[in-house]
């Protein structure tokens, strides 16, 4: 099962998958951009178009392996991203985004803000690299995610791709995983019932969803179990 939905969430399949919803969630925020009434507001607008060029990311990390699981909305990207900079998987690294040698703004991004508590706490790149694994609601690239947009968000939940990413961590919350909600954390709940009982005992909430950082002030509750996951 963890097989078949692997091969289900590979780049080369989401973007058979997704390609025409895309197109479609794209107008329908080009609508919403015409519609604006101001500079700011358009420009806030244009935050939430996704990048189709810079291809999906719906995983990162081991799914076989993983005791700690990253949920997040939608990758994010920068000015300067391409396709190849995007997403380097590396078979020395099973989170890709934890080897030294990726692009450095997405290296200074993850190792820096991300990462930094967990570094300075004694974990190793190695073991984020092997023991956490990335997953995202949405795997398309955007600015921003469309918080409290209910018309976009239900668009984006009708993607081809969302079944599966639900399916795996419905299998992967049969392990005693540990679940980090780094945003979105309503459609996540919504997404994938199962999460929820587990809420504050395997799956843990950020404080701060502002703030990308994984730290002791952001999960209080899961601190320790993290610790403990990461370095077994």
């Amino acid at each position: 099962m963890l097989t078949t939905l692997l091969d289900s969430l590979s780049p080369a399949a989401v973007t058979d998958s997704d390609r025409t919803h895309l197109a479609e969630y794209n107008a329908r925020v080009a609508m919403r951009i015409e519609k604006a009434r101001t500079e700011q507001a358009r420009a806030a607008r244009a935050s939430w178009m996704v990048r189709p060029d810079l291809g999906p990311i719906a995983l990162d990390g081991d799914a076989h392996d993983a005791t700690v699981v990253f949920l997040k909305a939608n990758p994010n990207y920068n000015d300067s991203a391409t396709a190849a900079t995007h997403y380097q998987p590396h078979p020395d690294w099973p989170l890709s985004i934890a080897n030294p040698d990726i692009a450095a703004e997405t290296r200074d991004y993850y190792h820096g803000r991300v990462f930094g508590q967990l570094l300075k706490e004694g974990v190793t790149l190695r073991q984020i690299a092997r023991r956490m694994l990335k997953v995202e609601l949405f795997p398309w690239a955007s600015h921003n995610w469309p918080t409290g947009e209910r018309e976009l968000l239900a668009h984006l939940a009708e993607a081809p791709s969302r079944r599966p990413i639900c399916q795996l961590v419905d299998e992967l919350i049969k392990r005693d995983t540990i679940f980090l909600i780094g945003k979105a954390e309503q459609e996540w709940f919504k997404a994938v019932p199962a999460l929820r009982p587990l809420l504050d005992v395997r799956v843990f909430v950020t404080r701060a969803p502002i703030s990308p950082s994984i730290g002791r002030g952001v999960y209080p509750g899961a601190w320790d179990q993290l610790l403990e996951g990461l370095t077994p």
